[in-house]
């Protein structure tokens, strides 16, 4: 019996002491459990909180996402996601609510960004956008969208970096093609960023051939930084974005916003670009204008005969009135340019032709006010 009661003692003396630091070193650092409880809720948090302004965008052709940012129904997107679609398109939301969107526009000067409107809307749940001083490098951010179906998935990571090159955050929240114009958040559920693409360039080259079998994720994500997604968003309140333009030639018209600054935007025109009824392409333009104010407009191109046309856009008729047209009527000189002092205050469209039957190619257009 003593040979018993030791060797019980010895096994309660030898467990003990592990027991007991095991218990001492979890009431040492508290921190570590309370930062993942922390972190946990956070990440739940923002979920509840974006989750209902998130929707899942469904055109002609695709699927992808984008998000509320007013009360009245307003989306942003990218224009991809909208390329080629026609309005209006369905949006369905984090309840499976379909609704109907007019199609606005999308950002003319480069930014992979568009607009929609939901039709008769007034209460919708917004997202913010985050001050973009706020933004740093290794800070958690959470990545929402409907990639594969109409229900939102989400996602954490870090920020990598600012991609200067790119004009992109990088980051390494795991993305899929439908997270599409998806918001990418803070910790206080507010939009940094806008989700618009993922790394594949050891899948897929540059022309778009298959190189290997996808390997999956490569940690790689990008999106567009909140600092670009704020200029659109003010030209798109501020109404020089318009949603549904009449015109004579197909019933509708969707004109991207054309800066009056000067600046020089890049264009192509395409097989998909709008048609005339002279069997031409075009890309039309908006810009809204005041009675008075002078207009110089010029487009230049090697590749194509460039021509011009103005129109004012009247909301009364529901038509566009031809104010102004330029075509040197050479294919030699690849300048077509119009000044025109302003008859009105409204908006006023420019079509950006290639004046050739079914000639297509890039080309510069810019716009000024003097």
């Amino acid at each position: 019996m003593k040979l018993k009661f030791l060797t019980i003692s010895l096994v309660v003396v030898t467990i003990f002491p592990l027991a007991t630091n095991t218990f001492t070193s979890v009431l040492a650092n508290p921190t570590t459990l309370i930062a993942q409880k922390t972190e946990e809720q956070s990440r739940i948090a923002v979920y509840k909180k974006a989750n209902p302004s998130v929707v899942t965008i469904v055109t002609q052709d695709s699927t992808g996402s984008g998000f509320v940012v007013s009360r009245d129904g307003l989306i942003l997107t990218n224009a991809h996601v909208l390329r080629g679609a026609k309005s209006p398109v369905v949006v369905v939301m984090a309840d499976d609510t379909e609704l109907t969107a007019d199609i606005l526009g999308s950002d003319p000067t480069g930014n992979d960004l568009a607009a929609l409107k939901i039709r008769n809307v007034s209460k919708l749940q917004p997202l913010k956008l985050a001050d973009p001083k706020s933004i740093e490098v290794g800070q958690t951010i959470y990545a929402i969208g409907s990639p594969r179906e109409k229900n939102n998935t989400f996602a954490t990571g870090i920020i990598s970096r600012f991609d200067k090159d790119k004009r992109m955050i990088q980051h390494d929240a795991p993305i899929n093609p439908g997270n599409s114009g998806g918001p990418l958040l803070n910790s206080k559920a507010e939009v940094i960023g806008i989700n618009t693409q993922i790394d594949l360039s050891d899948v897929i080259d540059e022309q778009g051939n298959i190189l290997g079998k996808n390997r999956g994720f490569t940690g790689i994500s990008f999106a567009i930084p909140v600092e670009s997604i704020q200029p659109f968003l003010v030209a798109v309140q501020e109404g020089t974005i318009n949603s549904a333009i009449a015109s004579r030639d197909n019933g509708q018209l969707q004109a991207q916003l054309l800066p009056l600054d000067g600046g020089m935007i890049e264009g192509t025109i395409t097989q998909k670009s709008a048609l005339l009824p002279d069997k031409s392409y075009y890309n039309a333009y908006m810009f809204e204008g005041k009675q008075g104010q002078k207009v110089d407009i010029q487009m230049s191109s090697q590749q194509l005969d460039p021509s011009l046309m103005l129109f004012f856009y009247d909301p009364n008729q529901g038509d566009m009135v031809l104010v102004n047209r330029n075509d040197d009527m050479s294919i030699h000189n690849p300048t077509a340019s119009i000044s025109q002092v302003l008859p009105s205050d409204g908006y006023y469209i420019v079509f950006a032709n290639a004046f050739e039957q079914g000639n297509t190619g890039s080309y510069r257009l810019k716009a000024s006010v003097r």
